[in-house]
């Protein structure tokens, strides 16, 4: 990750723990920046199938 991405995905992260939003798998104050990133990319894969998850297969069931 380069700097400046880096930095708003730890900014994201805290934000998130702050908020004590919980991980995929159910804990608190958790979240990295490396998990936000995988997130985000999730999200967008997920857009970019017109929103059918199923597409994904067992990777977004896995999570």
């Amino acid at each position: 990750m380069n700097g400046q991405k880096g930095h708003r995905l730890r900014k994201i992260a805290r934000e998130l723990n702050d908020r004590r939003i919980l991980t995929a798998r159910g804990k608190v104050g958790s979240w990295t920046a490396t998990a936000v990133r995988n997130v985000l990319g999730r999200i967008g894969k997920i857009e970019a199938s017109g929103g059918r998850e199923r597409d994904l297969g067992p990777e977004i069931i896995n999570a």
